[in-house]
């Protein structure tokens, strides 16, 4: 699986990934299994040379093919022919939808549902097009969603994270969001009165007038927390270092930790 995360501040946008990836396949009709898990994947790729950035999270193929590599074929193939810095972030991320769905029901066709959910697939699309003075963040999840969806309004900021979430949730939001279902079940509350309760222990953050610096510092504080949680937790190191971590700001795309390959 993945932990992925984005601070979106006045002054731009942070991106930041861990780096262990599930390689997932089909052993028998309608059964799937995570056959290996490499620690050292890439999650954040760039747009070809726009202010614009993929984060990815699920599994870490799509049949014989890596992300990776759909991600080469779709900056070559698609963004260098169809776009350019005056097209909004919405319009990049359906063309990614469009090429990403039609590669995954290619390779998943013979997977019914439900057992295709166990093949979750998400993509975080956010950055600067020439005309906008605050980042956009736009998303989608395969199998279930079939047109992207807004992150938040684009003069908004915050945080958001994806993937395995519960670790950095229970820190941020003060509880675990597991508990909502079962109390309500068990104690047959009402969900907005659980919700009025639970939210007053969210951590309290100042984004608004939060520097660069500090919103990479933040975004450091969620990837860590997750990836050290599942160094101790019973069970498959879901989320691992290294972390990459990238800026987008109206005048530039700068990566600030990113793994390189060295022969």
């Amino acid at each position: 699986m993945s932990i992925v995360a984005s601070v979106k501040v006045n002054d731009g946008i942070v991106l930041g990934a861990d780096s262990a990836t599930t390689i997932s396949a089909q052993v028998a009709p309608n059964i799937i299994q995570p056959v290996k898990t490499y620690q050292n994947a890439q999650k954040i790729y760039r747009v070809t040379d726009l202010k614009v950035a993929i984060l990815t999270y699920g599994i870490g193929n799509i049949g014989q093919r890596s992300i990776t590599s759909l991600i080469y074929e779709f900056n070559n193939s698609i963004v260098r022919e169809k776009f350019n810095s005056e097209n909004s972030i919405e319009e990049i991320a359906n063309s990614l939808l469009v090429f990403i769905k039609g590669k995954y029901d290619e390779a998943f066709s013979q997977i019914e549902m439900p057992h295709r959910n166990q093949l979750q697939l998400g993509m975080f699309v956010a950055g600067f097009s020439d005309s906008d003075i605050m980042a956009s963040e736009w998303e989608f999840s395969l199998p279930s969603d079939t047109a992207v969806k807004k992150v938040r309004e684009q003069s908004s900021i915050g945080l958001s994270w994806r993937g395995m979430i519960i670790p950095f949730h229970r820190i941020y939001k003060g509880f675990d969001p597991r508990l909502i279902d079962e109390l309500i079940k068990k104690y047959n509350l009402n969900h907005d009165e659980v919700l009025n309760v639970i939210n007053k222990y969210q951590t309290p953050v100042a984004f608004n007038g939060m520097p660069l610096l500090d919103a990479i510092e933040f975004l450091k504080f969620v990837l860590l927390t997750t990836i050290n949680n599942f160094k101790f937790e019973v069970g498959f190191q879901l989320c691992s270092e290294p972390i990459d971590i990238v800026v987008i700001t109206r005048k530039e795309f700068k990566e600030v930790i990113l793994k390189e390959l060295n022969f």
